[in-house]
């Protein structure tokens, strides 16, 4: 009688096995390490390897710790002492300017928008157009002469010096003597301040009245690009008397801002009680001498 093998024998053939008879998806084993059948078989060296880790000295890290500890009290004395310092100053009235203007190369300090008042912020707005005006009208009164010095060629270093002169003494005397008063007044409500704006933006007026009429006062008005010499360079040159009618152009536009912003300043100097304020002030001065 034929023996026949029992399908349910435990022996009996995995159909889901490999060629090795281990069954297909299951981990293989090699000297009790794991390995992938696809890759190459694990060698003792590397069965026998370990992975150090290096864990360090508990004593460095406590020394990296107290080091730590001591350069963050340090930063905290530091950010105390500079509180410290800016609220003394502050209580003194010392304000620290930093510089911020303009952004590509900070020559001065200038926030509208954060330290003057909101109700006075549109005239000082216009006050800096005002002082970026006259900085316009004197860079262009130098070229509008050196051109008048390549063309005509008469006394021309002269009022080109002249023109230069202009520009390096008007556009930072602008800004020390009547913007930055006027800023200062805005931004404190000093009445002493706004007196000095005064003072000097009324010169400042004048100086721009003269310079768009430019009479022959100096040689023949020529470092002036005004309309008396426009008029006459014409005659000598189409391109220089050109130069000359734009200098001309912007000394009115900015003659006529200029007056306005003295009104609107003055309007409020008048309307705020800071007429009343300076008086009593100079009286109070006149009286401690």
């Amino acid at each position: 009688m034929s023996y026949e093998p029992n399908p349910f024998d435990e022996e009996a053939v995995n159909p889901f096995a490999n060629s090795a008879g281990r069954p297909l998806g299951q981990s293989q084993y090699a000297g009790g390490a794991f390995f992938n059948p696809h890759a190459g078989s694990l060698s003792q060296a590397d069965r026998d390897a370990t992975i150090n880790i290096p864990l360090g000295n508990g004593k460095d890290i406590a020394k990296k710790e107290r080091e730590l500890d001591a350069k963050e009290a340090e930063l905290k004395r530091r950010e105390q002492e500079l509180k410290r310092r800016e609220d003394a100053a502050a209580r003194a009235g010392i304000v620290i300017e930093e510089r911020n203007w303009p952004p590509f190369f900070p020559l001065i300090h200038h926030d509208i928008a954060r330290e003057i008042p909101v109700h006075l912020q549109r005239i000082q707005y216009f006050a800096f157009a005002s002082w970026l005006g006259i900085v316009t009208c004197l860079v262009w009164n130098v070229i509008a002469v050196t051109t008048n010095w390549i063309e005509v060629k008469h006394n021309g270093v002269k009022i080109w010096l002249l023109a230069v002169i202009y520009a390096l003494s008007g556009i930072p005397g602008s800004y020390v003597l009547w913007y930055k008063p006027l800023y200062q007044a805005m931004r404190n409500e000093s009445a002493l301040k706004f007196g000095w704006f005064f003072l000097f933006y009324l010169l400042h007026v004048l100086f721009v009245i003269f310079a768009a009429i430019a009479p022959p006062v100096v040689f023949k008005g020529d470092s002036l690009a005004g309309i008396l010499p426009a008029v006459d360079l014409f005659s000598k040159s189409t391109i220089v008397g050109i130069f000359y009618i734009v200098g001309f152009a912007c000394f009115c536009v900015e003659g006529l801002l200029s007056l306005w912003v003295l009104q609107q300043v003055y309007m409020y100097f008048r309307g705020s009680g800071k007429a009343a304020q300076m008086k009593r002030e100079a009286v109070n001065g006149a009286a401690g001498l």
